[in-house]
């Protein structure tokens, strides 16, 4: 498990002009509750929907900071951990069902500029990391069948989903 935590503040004419924080590295696993459905669809989907999928991911966020004084960084920081563990995983006993990791993305995303009203913009890169079903030989020779229960993680990400979202100047936050 790894995880950084990183503000970094630009100062102009000795007042702070811009703060930005930082999640890195945070790596996801979701093996249930997972889809991949009711995605936009043209003439060059390939891709069935399916509602069970493993969402692999390793999950970066920056946030930037429309006001700079009188702000409790670390509450914000936690604030915005908690929506992205909420946001894939939901309450511990009953989960949260995924359709897709856009899907996903952007509702954490928005979650994080509802709850934290000093954020100007939020933004999100997860790499998609694959999981393939795999067969294992010596199973397979033996007549031990696995319904895609064993899977192979892809040596590389196959993309980076990214979004960001913005409010409008005038709901900014004031100095």
């Amino acid at each position: 498990w790894k995880l950084s935590q990183k503000q970094d503040v630009d100062w102009g004419s000795g007042i702070s002009t811009a703060v930005e924080g930082r999640i890195e590295k945070l790596d996801v696993l979701k093996t249930t509750q997972s889809g991949w459905e009711k995605f936009y669809r043209d003439r060059y989907t390939v891709l069935p929907d399916t509602n069970e999928r493993i969402l692999a991911t390793t999950v970066s966020v920056v946030w930037k900071l429309s006001q700079t004084q009188d702000v409790d960084y670390s509450s914000i920081y936690m604030t915005l951990l908690n929506c992205v563990y909420d946001g894939f995983f939901g309450d511990p006993k009953m989960g949260k069902y995924s359709p897709g990791v856009q899907n996903t993305q952007y509702l954490i995303a928005h979650r994080m500029m509802v709850l934290v009203p000093e954020i100007s913009e939020v933004s999100m890169v997860l790499p998609n990391i694959h999981f393939l079903p795999c067969n294992i030989p010596a199973f397979v020779k033996n007549n031990i069948q696995f319904e895609d229960d064993v899977f192979i993680p892809t040596d590389e990400p196959q993309g980076e989903i990214r979004c960001t979202l913005k409010r409008p100047t005038s709901f900014r936050a004031k100095y």
